[in-house]
């Protein structure tokens, strides 16, 4: 298989992946509401000159293809204005506002007016204008293409928003799509109404649905297990094999199970579990394997990559890379089949929850990583979590 987001993870065998730091990919973002009111409410008026508005222009390719595309042409020289979205607003509340924006090279002119910023009622002032990765000079920003533009403010009085958009010299044209009012500091990914905590993650390999309960999300941007109630539940979709290879990028872990496999009423199937000791696996409660040489030593308020492979009781541990630990197990295969699988506690307890950051995970069936797939993996990710 191939994972068009990164060549440089290996594929052979990998049944589950997801990787919090990826945003564009496997991250959705945390829950939020779209305050937007309407997908297909504007405003438009001519101060002075002509202007051309279509609110379902067919001419500029959709983004979403549920999504009608608002645009503004510029007729003749003057200034006319095209306001988009409508949000409700709470006093004294901060606001991440953002909008996707589409420019056609052949305006044949650059852009004159007003850059889209963000205009509340009843006092219908600017409250900023919108920046793409930073950038306030709309003249910059890529054209024929969809390019997100966003931006934060405070509210004090209002009662409600929009976003509004002036153009001035004939021929300019800019087109508009999914607007979105968020009632916090940043903006999100953009989502059509609202997005639990349950929607926020996606299987890489796109076999799995990943179903998340309670995750708490912090303002690095990236979810925590809390100990108590978090994780995530994959379901019976995937069954672990005898031989199989595990991949875990954590930070902060204190105790509990990263990987678990199991029935009610049983021991663990198959886990690999973070102790005070150090790294385990274990299966049905039989003799683990102990990695704790080097945990002892490990700095755990950095991220760190545990890679475990399993394979007829024959156990490598790899931290961050490196081979740390070889051995056997008095267990050599994991049964039944047919269990749960979950990410941070055990499958059928609320015993052994974990507490910590986990950004990352793989898990490769019927395949041992060797080691050098393993420093594979570990150099393709590392960039993300700045080691």
């Amino acid at each position: 298989m191939a994972l068009t987001h990164s060549s440089k993870v290996a594929t052979d065998g990998l049944v589950f992946y997801y990787d919090m730091a990826n945003i564009q990919k496997s991250f959705t973002g945390p829950p939020t509401t779209n305050l937007n009111s309407s997908l297909t409410y504007t405003q438009s008026w001519n101060n002075s000159g002509l202007a051309t508005w279509s609110a379902d222009d067919q001419s500029i390719p959709r983004l979403f293809s549920n999504h009608p595309v608002s645009s503004m042409t510029k007729d003749t020289e003057g200034n006319s204005h095209i306001g988009l979205g409508n949000a409700v607003l709470s006093t004294s509340t901060t606001y991440a506002v953002s909008i996707y924006c589409y420019i056609p090279s052949n305006n044949g002119l650059a852009l004159t007016g007003t850059v889209p910023y963000m205009r509340t009622f009843p006092s219908n002032i600017s409250k900023g204008g919108l920046t793409y990765n930073g950038n306030s000079d709309w003249n910059q920003w890529p054209r024929n293409t969809w390019v997100r533009s966003t931006g934060t403010f405070f509210n004090g009085t209002d009662t409600s928003m929009y976003i509004s958009c002036y153009l001035n010299t004939a021929t300019n044209k800019i087109g508009f799509t999914a607007p979105q009012f968020e009632a916090q500091s940043f903006a999100t990914t953009y989502v059509n109404g609202t997005r639990s905590s349950t929607q926020a993650l996606r299987d890489l390999t796109g076999r799995n649905t990943v179903t998340t309960n309670s995750l708490t999300y912090d303002s690095n941007e990236i979810f925590r297990f809390n100990g108590i109630s978090d994780y995530i539940n994959l379901g019976t979709s995937i069954q672990l094999s005898d031989n199989l290879s595990l991949s875990v990028w954590h930070k902060n872990p204190n105790t509990g199970f990263i990987v678990d496999q199991g029935d009610i009423g049983t021991d663990p199937n198959g886990c690999l579990e973070w102790t005070n000791y150090g790294l385990s696996l274990a299966s049905n409660n039989l003799s683990g394997v102990i990695d704790s040489t080097t945990v002892s030593s490990l700095n755990t308020a950095q991220w760190n990559n545990v890679v475990c492979t399993f394979k007829g009781g024959q156990v490598n541990f790899y931290l961050n890379g490196n081979l740390t630990l070889t051995t056997t197990t008095s267990f050599t295969s994991f049964s039944p089949q047919g269990h749960i699988l979950k990410i941070g506690r055990r499958a059928f307890s609320t015993s052994s929850i974990f507490s910590g950051t986990i950004g990352a995970v793989q898990i490769y069936n019927n395949k041992i990583l060797t080691a050098d797939e393993v420093r594979q993996n570990f150099n393709a990710l590392r960039g993300r979590y700045g080691i």
